[in-house]
């Protein structure tokens, strides 16, 4: 009992306990005064906060709820006071990380690990989740969506507070939350079992196929939000499975708290220099030299790799400008293959094309260009520049679609007179000598897709 003077406690009237009803009814009828009821020890499942209890007075004036007889002066007046407690809730945070271009070095692009905004995950139940009241409802069943989050962007401080679908909560008190990390999303969730899936990745990686189990549990009133007492990381090579202590938040340390970040790592689209249908063994620029008309390939082609357009690290900072030589390659081999051996960048997400209505700045086009400076063995060099363009296609796809501008993919013809390409045969002084023969009138050319050339004899 509170004394009304200082407003001090100066006794303890008893202790209570709730029946199945949650209900609490002092034997004794209380008499006039100031009250403070505090809670000892809380239902499993919630919070008992200590900070909060309830304080009321009893007072002549005060309403009654009268029950009894009043004519026999039996008549109970009673006083309804509400205590109540908040659940205990479980908070798991996301981390996506990926590889971003950072440097140039040495006639390599650099690439370095780094958080990623906008990746997409939703979080299901993995069990049923019942409301922790034992009214045999239930705020989730196994396999319901909870959330579906996205990481954010670097300084992104937001909060969206949301509740159970299957039974309606008084207010809504669970919460996605950005507290400005990149690549970080927190989510407040009700204590149980869920999977944890991407189904989006960030623009430019290749969907993981990574997930997680994140199971929370309850252990005393005194935690208000606790960190996981089990996950599971589900990778390619197995199960990976960690048990916790349970800890409230509040309580834990940042060891602890970054040992339970869910960590989700995807890899980058990557250019491979081989067909796509290929045993993928490289990354760089790949080349096929390919005679036109009968379509054999063709060793002894030499190239050079161009940038189209200037290069940008991922945070804007300029690393090479437009006309630069990234690399020579090798000779073709016997199969007509060579590579340029530059993981190149590939065209940034709001890239436009500068030629159109606006452009984007310090955003890469994905735009290269291939030289011809070696023409296989009889046949003449085409100095005529080949641009490519490598594109993201989509999270599926583990390298960019390469689209050639001048010749078909993959493919780099070659021709053997001034006029027309992928001719076979002859040197430059055989061409010399037939264009002589010509103007003597000996021979006669015939317009093919290949120049062949026929002799005829000359008449008067």
């Amino acid at each position: 009992m509170i004394d009304p003077a200082s407003g001090s406690a100066t006794k303890k009237t008893d202790v209570f306990y709730t029946d199945a009803d949650g209900l609490i009814k002092t034997p004794e009828k209380l008499p006039l005064g100031r009250y403070f009821i505090e809670e000892l020890q809380g239902p499993e499942g919630y919070f008992n906060d200590p900070a909060y209890s309830v304080e009321f007075e009893i007072k002549s004036d005060r309403v009654w709820q009268v029950v009894g007889n009043a004519t026999n002066d039996m008549d109970e007046y009673i006083v309804t006071e509400k205590y109540c407690n908040h659940e205990t809730l479980g908070q798991l945070t996301i981390r996506k990380l990926g590889n971003v271009l950072t440097d140039y070095k040495d006639g390599q692009f650099i690439y370095t690990q780094d958080s990623l905004a906008g990746a997409v995950y939703e979080i299901h139940a993995a069990a049923d989740i019942a409301t922790p009241d034992r009214q045999g409802t239930y705020w989730y069943k196994s396999g319901d969506l909870v959330a579906t989050v996205t990481t954010g962007a670097e300084g992104q401080v937001d909060e969206v507070k949301f509740s159970p679908t299957r039974t309606q909560a008084t207010y809504d008190f669970l919460k996605v939350s950005h507290d400005g990390t990149k690549g970080e999303v927190t989510v407040t969730l009700p204590l149980g079992k869920y999977t944890i899936t991407e189904v989006q990745a960030p623009y430019g990686f290749v969907l993981t196929q990574q997930s997680y189990t994140v199971e929370f549990g309850w252990d005393n009133q005194k935690n208000d939000i606790v960190l996981a007492k089990a996950i599971v990381s589900h990778e390619q090579d197995g199960d990976k499975e960690c048990s916790y202590s349970i800890v409230n938040v509040k309580d834990a340390s940042d060891a602890h708290k970054n040992g339970q970040t869910l960590v989700f790592e995807n890899a980058r689209v990557l250019p491979v220099p081989e067909k796509p249908g290929d045993k993928v063994g490289k990354i760089g620029v790949g080349i096929y030299k390919q005679d036109r008309e009968a379509q054999t390939y063709l060793p002894g082609a030499v190239y050079e790799l161009y940038t189209v357009d200037d290069i940008y690290s991922a945070d804007g900072t300029k690393l090479l400008d437009a006309g630069t030589k990234l690399a020579t390659s090798s000779t073709t081999n016997a199969s007509g293959f060579t590579w340029f051996d530059v993981d190149v960048p590939i065209r940034g997400e709001y890239y436009i094309d500068p030629a159109g209505p606006r452009s984007t700045s310090r955003e890469n086009s994905g735009r290269y260009r291939i030289v011809e400076i070696t023409a296989p063995a009889g046949y003449l060099l085409d100095s005529t520049p080949v641009d490519v363009e490598f594109t993201y296609e989509g999270q599926q796809i583990a390298w960019p679609v390469q689209t050639p501008t001048c010749a078909p993919v993959w493919t780099f013809p070659s021709r053997t007179s001034p006029t027309e390409r992928n001719c076979p045969v002859r040197s430059w002084k055989s061409v010399i000598l037939t264009a002589i023969l010509l103007r003597a009138g000996f021979l006669q050319k015939r317009r093919t897709p290949c120049e062949v050339w026929i002799w005829k004899k000359r008449t008067p």
